[in-house]
């Protein structure tokens, strides 16, 4: 069985490494140069939390944190 560390370290490393590289990524660019802005709530087990917005040149999150109105929310039951 995985434990909460594990999962929580893993996510916020996810966030960190996405929100570097945003700004040097070219597939991102252009795909968002339709959407404008896209608010991501994330819902893992053991209730870690965290959320994504994502503009066109850049990815800011927050960890531990609830979006209010957020576009999409993604939830993720599975600890494996």
């Amino acid at each position: 069985m995985v434990d909460k560390s594990k999962i929580e370290s893993a996510f916020l490393e996810m966030l960190k490494e996405q929100e570097k590289t945003a700004s040097i990524d070219k597939i991102y660019e252009k795909d968002m140069e339709t959407v404008g802005e896209l608010r991501v709530q994330w819902k893992l087990p053991f209730k870690i939390r965290g959320y994504q917005i994502f503009k066109k040149d850049s990815i800011s999150y927050n960890f531990g944190e609830i979006l209010e109105n957020p576009d999409i929310t993604l939830v993720i039951r599975n600890e494996e």
